[in-house]
């Protein structure tokens, strides 16, 4: 299966999740992969054992890079804009969030279970600039306004750019990329 056949078999596996911390981990994990081979179309490659060997190092599972020094090394190298910046922070930010707490504390309401719709991580997805540039509209004719839909529609539009790229496509960062 090609990467971005497996993206779009991804996206239509997200919207079909109902359990909101497997869709925010997930489709972090997504994001992750995609911008993982962004990257490493991005950067050097001449075929040097030891270019691949640092790539190997830095970007496989579990090296030394984290998904928040990959976007910042995404943003530095100019692969992607601080629109895209300020996207790929939140969703990672929803993912952290999702992966290490139960529930959420408020400021002035009782704890709570953690989904979408708690007020903090509804107002990260409300905050997605993906979501203002493009119209998304669900299968079922009803836009978008779901912060679960907001998220993975983000997540969907900004793997597919990225790993379009990766795959060899440049004219994909003056997409969604750029900004």
């Amino acid at each position: 299966m090609e990467p971005t056949d497996r993206i779009e078999a991804a996206h239509e596996e997200l919207m079909a999740l109902e359990n909101d911390r497997a869709i925010a981990v997930l489709g972090a994990a997504l994001l992750d992969e995609a911008l993982t081979n962004a990257l490493k179309q991005s950067w050097r490659n001449d075929g040097a054992k030891r270019t691949a060997n640092a790539l190997d190092t830095l970007l496989r599972d579990g090296g030394a890079l984290s998904f928040r020094v990959k976007i910042d090394l995404a943003y530095l190298t100019g692969l992607i804009g601080p629109e895209t910046h300020a996207d790929l922070t939140i969703i990672k930010n929803i993912r952290n969030k999702f992966a290490h707490a139960l529930v959420m504390d408020g400021n002035d309401t009782p704890t709570v279970p953690l989904t979408f719709r708690v007020q903090k991580i509804h107002a990260w997805c409300d905050n997605l600039n993906m979501n203002r540039r493009v119209i998304v509209h669900h299968p079922t004719g009803t836009p978008g306004t779901s912060p679960r839909i907001r998220f993975v529609l983000a997540v969907s539009a900004y793997a597919s750019s990225l790993q379009t790229f990766a795959d060899g496509d440049a004219e994909a960062l003056d997409g969604y990329l750029s900004h």
